[in-house]
């Protein structure tokens, strides 16, 4: 039935997951085996470009938002220079910037990561590995994620340097919400970093790097590029980390939907209930 089919499908899974070592064991016998450094470059620029698509996106729905308000108020749109003066306006509230940019890098990791893995389109699940999920191991996989946030964040805290960056911000700001402004926010900085990040990092950008230079090192170089994007000294170390973790569940489950789940419910506990232990001056919980 469809338990068998899907079965088979994640045990052919165990073997590197991108056709191209598949189809560089077929062909004449003195074809050029393929350079073990061949995925990494790819996947280098695919993330730097992503990276740019990101700031274009979130520069788009800025100006969009922008215009639709020009649009609804009473003057009307008066020209270009007055929506590039809204667009400043915007930047400098926290939860719009927060929530365009959130939106903005997840879309353009989406859209990066399934492009790179659409053809042919009949092996995108194969290939971004979505098998159903087993229930306990979306529980034990979502406690092991907020279980590592926690560590970290005390860490951090511990070194004294939840006062400053990308996180102390993020902490102010989350800090400062009601349960209800935080359950709204939810769609752009739970939902989408959830499934965008995955489908690119431990997706397209694991998968690619684990089939070409093996496992050990698709982990680790996905996870660096992960720390990476979030472009911030602390936050950086913080989602590396967070990284070697996630794409290590990946590779031992073979489904990337365990760790869409994780990231999702990790990311709403963030931003919903930051501080359950007042007494400590840093979040319990961390966003990537």
């Amino acid at each position: 039935g469809s338990q068998s089919v899907e079965s088979d499908g994640r045990k052919a899974m165990t073997e590197p997951v991108l056709d191209e070592v598949a189809d560089a064991s077929v062909g004449p016998p003195d074809a050029v085996p393929e350079k073990p450094s061949s995925g990494v470059w790819p996947v280098v620029l695919a993330s730097f470009g992503a990276m740019f698509l990101s700031i274009a996106t979130t520069w788009f729905i800025l100006m969009w938002v922008s215009l639709l308000m020009a649009l609804t108020s009473t003057d009307g749109f008066t020209g270009v220079d007055a929506l590039f003066k809204e667009i400043t306006v915007l930047i400098k509230i926290d939860t719009i910037r927060m929530g365009t940019g959130a939106l903005g890098s997840s879309s353009a990791l989406l859209l990066m990561g399934v492009f790179l893995v659409a053809k042919p389109r009949d092996k995108i699940r194969s290939r971004l590995r979505l098998w159903a999920p087993n229930i306990i191991d979306l529980v034990l996989v979502s406690i092991g994620m907020l279980a590592l946030t926690n560590s970290l964040s005390q860490l951090i805290e511990f070194l004294d340097l939840d006062k400053v960056g990308a996180l102390a911000e993020l902490d102010v700001m989350f800090d400062s919400w009601t349960v209800e402004e935080g359950i709204k926010m939810l769609p752009l900085l739970a939902l989408a970093p959830g499934i965008g990040e995955e489908v690119f990092f431990r997706g397209y950008a694991l998968a690619k790097l684990e089939s070409t230079r093996g496992r050990t090192y698709g982990i680790f170089l996905s996870a660096l590029l992960f720390g990476l994007i979030h472009g911030d000294p602390i936050h950086s170390f913080a989602a590396f980390v967070m990284g070697l973790y996630l794409a290590y569940v990946v590779c031992a489950t073979n489904c990337l939907w365990l760790t869409i789940v994780a990231h999702i419910v990790n990311n709403t506990l963030a931003v919903i209930f930051p501080n359950t232990t007042p007494e400590s001056s840093a979040n319990q919980w961390m966003m990537f």
